[in-house]
């Protein structure tokens, strides 16, 4: 299993897709759609921890005290780096409440809550302009372009074919 085995097409997706956009406008996240979206706006509204993790966990969001952790294990590549961070920070856009939300290697899921919260990360970093013609051929080029998973730009395919707004 592959940390993307958490995101289950067959859930609703469309609220996590609203919510992106609104986070894409409000921290102007595609200003420069054709580069490797800077995310630091962004993350810079959370206290952002590197962590020595077990291998299977990939990160993991924690609410304290009006303080809102994300951990994430600092043996990860850069690319599921920046997914898992911001697949967390989908969990607190989604209101994902009373929950240590972790990213776990390997972890079989299929919830609408792990759905949600890889819908915003695939919206936060992977632009539409990326995935408005067929990306198979060029899966990996984009990914590379975008620094992140190949899976990611699969997904935003699909939710670009899915929504209409």
């Amino acid at each position: 299993m592959q940390w993307f085995d958490s995101f289950n097409p067959q859930f609703p997706t469309e609220k996590a897709a609203r919510l992106s956009l609104n986070l894409i406008e409000h921290f102007e996240l595609h200003r420069e759609p054709t580069e490797a979206i800077d995310t630091s706006p962004l993350l810079n509204k959370f206290d952002l921890r590197f962590m020595e993790l077990p291998e299977s966990t990939c990160g993991f969001t924690l609410d304290v005290e009006r303080k809102i952790i994300i951990a994430l294990n600092h043996s990860l590549t850069t690319e599921l780096t920046r997914y898992v961070a911001m697949h967390e920070v989908g969990h607190v856009a989604c209101w994902h409440p009373n929950q240590l939300n972790a990213c776990e290697e390997g972890r079989f899921v299929y919830n609408q809550l792990e759905t949600e919260a890889t819908t915003v990360a695939a919206y936060l970093l992977v632009p539409e302009a990326a995935v408005l013609r067929p990306v198979l051929p060029i899966l990996k080029a984009i990914a590379n372009h975008y620094a992140v998973p190949p899976e990611l730009v699969r997904i935003r395919r699909h939710l670009y074919l899915k929504h209409d707004f």
